[in-house]
């Protein structure tokens, strides 16, 4: 992860991040890398959410990205939504 986002942490699984999948309303997006992006079995899956790392920089979008480390089972910082721009805007959080 970037130096600039080491304070951007979160302590959570994958399974706290989709149990809502079930029909509730997310308060997040989450999805898969594109394969240039990805690694198999390492790091596949990605979630964003409002988070305070998020404004980093003075964006007005407060959705940062994390990227599911499968593995050692951590979501590591990705980067601000604002930069990614990985959720469509007919999927908005």
């Amino acid at each position: 992860p970037k130096q600039e986002y080491a304070q951007c942490r979160i302590y959570a699984t994958w399974e706290d991040f989709w149990y809502c999948h079930d029909g509730g309303l997310c308060p997040y997006k989450t999805g898969e890398l594109e394969k240039k992006l990805s690694e198999k079995g390492v790091v596949e899956r990605w979630v964003c959410y409002n988070h305070p790392c998020g404004a980093l920089g003075g964006s007005t979008d407060t959705r940062f990205c994390y990227v599911y480390h499968e593995q050692e089972k951590v979501f590591v910082a990705w980067g601000p939504h604002s930069n990614l721009q990985l959720i469509r805007a007919a999927d908005e959080l």
